[in-house]
């Protein structure tokens, strides 16, 4: 520990400005002075310089790294001047020693570089009023903190890739060396901060919804949902038997461990306009604890979201399975002719495997293809006539794969679901009447993204659809937004908090506090007691 020479006090606003303009007044001033002296810079360059491409972007990249690492040292001097403000003893009154540990500085991380803090250290040597920790009392940090910026980075490239992936994402395009399991740490915190941001904008388009007052919405809302399995399981030790009992891993050296796979269904939800090709409302459920009730709710909150009102139509479409149906009938009941319907590719489906089983002296593709002429002209006395037709035509045994008849499944499948095939009324209107779009949102939601360690552990999978899901529609930015208001709301709560314990504990007086710009109050200090 060494002392370091006695800074001079700085003023400091008692009152912060309105945010809007805390910063823009700043960036307009240095945007002058970069602009003069980069046009002098470029004024003494040959034409070859100038017109290429390659140096303006090589001068912009150096030139905003150096302006942020000016940031992070004007940043550092600020915290030194703060020192000077709190040498005061508050219990003797006689100015304490500023201790320095220049060796051990406080590195941060931020988005693509490394910022060094210094360590400032008050102790009273004139009486035993306990010192006090400058940087971390104000700053809150430690060693290894991340920004905001830097954890949204992560957790947009973990999104996509593993973690080893967006790694190495991170180091090129920010500059940002950190291990794996930090970016793994990282992005498993802002995918629960973004099952909050998901929450929040169901709760407000519920309470929308749920109000007495008419409302006007758009004609007509089309809700694609299909539900799709994906591995889940946590890694256990090998047992006698296991292929890796015995064995250690290459990299670590410890012993090999296995994962015994369960399957879970995961439900997304696909709310658009008519004629839209982009994702515009997208929806994530695990129906695993899951409350009862919730398809219902985020179905509702889904629409919501798209403008729904009381005079709008709502038309559902997708697989008669994962009790999607009752779920929809329930959320748009009071809504004027709104209906679910079952899949085209589906229904087909069905009639082809009915068709395989059918004697080769019979011909099966011309009944095949009666069949689903009678299901979409919604003609089910021929349909029971066709189905009569091949019980009586179906070979005698059954391939040995099959458990059950398929013919008897597909008369099972026309009965429980015949009021929900309306596809020629969607052809009619425009609509889709194959909810392959919500598959394709299983799959990418899904399949290629829970193939890296962590994902398949069951409290993860949804938070990471999620945050798949609130990219892919477009709410990135708000959501980017959201998280860095919250971190800024959550540091100055905990600045207050910080500063009130440590006037409790005889660190620091209420004036010094005061003489920061901070305002607190002796119930705040009792509090913190």
């Amino acid at each position: 520990m060494k002392t370091r020479p006695t800074c001079d006090p700085v003023l400091f606003a008692k009152t912060a400005r309105p945010k809007e303009d805390r910063m823009d007044a700043l960036i307009a001033e240095l945007s002058e002075i970069v602009k003069g002296k980069t046009l002098a810079w470029l004024a003494a360059r040959g034409v070859l310089e100038v017109a290429s491409l390659t140096v303006i972007q090589e001068a912009m990249s150096r030139a905003g790294r150096a302006a942020a690492e000016a940031v992070g040292a004007a940043w550092r001097e600020v915290l030194v001047r703060l020192s000077a403000v709190l040498r005061q003893c508050p219990r003797c009154g006689r100015r304490r020693k500023c201790k320095w540990r220049s060796a051990q500085p406080l590195r941060v991380e931020v988005l693509g570089f490394t910022v060094e803090l210094p360590k400032l250290y008050l102790e009273c040597g004139h009486c035993d009023a306990p010192g006090v920790s400058v940087v971390t009392l104000l700053t809150g940090l430690s060693c290894g903190e991340a920004s905001a910026q830097l954890k949204l980075a992560a957790a947009y490239c973990a999104s996509a890739k593993s973690y080893g992936d967006s790694r190495r994402d991170i180091a090129v395009h920010y500059g940002q060396d950190i291990e794996r399991t930090k970016v793994r740490r990282l992005a498993l915190e802002v995918e629960q901060a973004a099952m909050a941001f998901a929450e929040t904008e169901r709760q407000a388009q519920l309470e929308r919804l749920g109000a007495e007052a008419r409302t006007e919405g758009v004609p007509l809302i089309l809700t694609e949902a299909d539900g799709g399995k994906v591995r889940a399981g946590t890694l256990v030790a090998c047992e006698e038997g296991d292929a890796g009992f015995g064995k250690r891993t290459p990299k670590r050296d410890v012993p090999r461990r296995r994962r015994p796979t369960s399957f879970r269904e995961v439900i997304t939800m696909d709310a658009r306009l008519p004629g839209a090709v982009d994702a515009s409302a997208l929806d994530v459920l695990v129906p695993v604890g899951a409350p009862p009730g919730e398809r219902t709710r985020r179905m509702l909150a889904l629409a919501g979201r798209m403008g729904l009102g009381s005079n709008t139509r709502s038309i559902g479409l997708g697989d008669m399975g994962s009790e999607l149906a009752p779920a929809f009938t329930e959320a748009f009941f009071a809504y004027p002719d709104s209906f679910w319907n079952a899949d085209w590719k589906h229904t087909s489906d069905y009639v082809t495997a009915a068709q395989k089983v059918l004697s080769k002296r019979f011909d099966g593709l011309a009944w095949a293809t009666a069949m689903k002429r009678a299901i979409w002209d919604r003609d089910l006395e021929q349909c029971n006539v066709l189905l009569a037709q091949a019980r009586a035509r179906r070979v005698k045994r059954l391939p040995r794969e099959l458990e059950k008849c398929p013919v008897a499944m597909l008369e099972t499948y026309l009965t429980n679901n015949w009021k929900h095939m309306r596809f020629a009324e969607l052809k009619a209107l425009g609509l889709p009447f194959v909810s392959a779009r919500a598959e394709a949102q299983v799959r990418v939601r899904t399949k290629d993204r829970f193939s890296v360690a962590g994902a398949w552990r069951l409290e993860n999978i949804e938070p990471k659809a999620t945050l798949r899901a609130i990219i892919a529609d477009g709410r990135w930015p708000a959501f980017r937004a959201h998280v860095i208001d919250q971190h800024r709301s959550h540091f100055e709560q905990q600045l207050r908090a910080r500063l009130s314990y440590a006037v409790h504990e005889g660190r620091l007086s209420m004036q010094q506090v005061e003489d920061l710009g901070i305002s607190t109050s002796s119930t705040a200090v009792d509090r913190a007691a």
